[in-house]
């Protein structure tokens, strides 16, 4: 009896992330699409992060995002995401959603404008707002041989909204953002594609005078359409130190991209 109450208690909430779980953090896989008009999309994903470093410092992440079409080249998503700590405790969640919205679109190559909104933290108690943008240019109008993207975006923090009486104050603890990711794209034959990218995270607060890099990292992927509706994705994600104290730990994210339509690729940016 004890054993099955154990092995009830760590798979809950594996489960439950699962199931309730919507984009957080996965760092960004490819490019982003806005959702055909009067289709929907459906991400799922599962990260396993810092996978070179102890095992208190270990979190497993699993995010989810829903969008919908309204017009054609404008499509709205909402998302969620837990992560889990070690023994399989909730530590940190988000909450959010946001439009997409094709600026240019042509044979060869297109632009994308996101916005976007998240609550987040242990009670989603604070706010952040991130609009954010892509360029994606390809080899040839089918977009099945060899392409590259750019996406950039800047976000603005509000630290617990709780505390009303410290922000009329204007003793509100606020911070911003600069998130930079460059990536390569090529297709093996009609199914798998491979793609390789580098991001670059950089904040700032009121604490600090200059914005300071965050995050910096490569990541490798394989997308794999199995049907017209169903894309599986892997990606094996590398944080590179920033200084000689650190070292470079590794975070594999493994998803599904499921969709009624052939345009649904939808953001990753949820995520602690």
């Amino acid at each position: 009896m004890d054993a099955i109450k154990r092995a009830y208690s760590t798979l809950l909430p594996v489960v439950l992330f699962c199931i309730f779980g919507v984009p957080l953090a996965t760092f960004a896989a490819d490019t982003v699409e806005a959702v055909d008009e009067g289709s929907t999309g459906l991400d799922v994903y599962v990260n396993f992060n810092r996978l070179g470093l102890k095992q208190h410092n270990q979190t497993v992440v699993g995010t989810t995002t829903l969008g919908y079409g309204f017009v054609q080249g404008t499509s709205a998503y909402l998302g969620t995401a837990v992560q889990l700590g070690q023994g399989g405790s909730e530590e940190n969640g988000q909450l959010g959603g946001g439009f997409i919205s094709t600026l240019l679109e042509t044979d060869h190559c297109d632009i994308d404008l996101i916005f976007e909104v998240r609550f987040l933290g242990p009670k989603w108690t604070d706010f952040q707002v991130e609009p954010s943008f892509e360029f994606n240019a390809d080899m040839d109008p089918k977009m099945r041989t060899l392409g590259f993207y750019l996406r950039s975006g800047f976000s603005v923090q509000m630290q617990d909204l709780l505390m009303l009486e410290q922000h009329a104050a204007g003793h509100e603890d606020t911070g911003s953002g600069l998130v930079a990711t460059a990536g390569i794209y090529y297709f093996i034959g009609k199914m798998h594609q491979l793609f390789l990218e580098h991001d670059l995270d950089f904040t700032s607060s009121q604490f600090v005078e200059k914005p300071v890099l965050n995050e910096s990292g490569i990541a490798l992927g394989c997308n794999v359409a199995v049907t017209r509706f169903l894309e599986l994705i892997s990606q094996v994600y590398i944080e590179l130190p920033l200084d000689q104290q650190q070292v470079p730990c590794l975070s594999v994210s493994l998803g599904l991209v499921i969709n009624s339509s052939q345009h649904a690729e939808l953001p990753r940016s949820l995520g602690p």
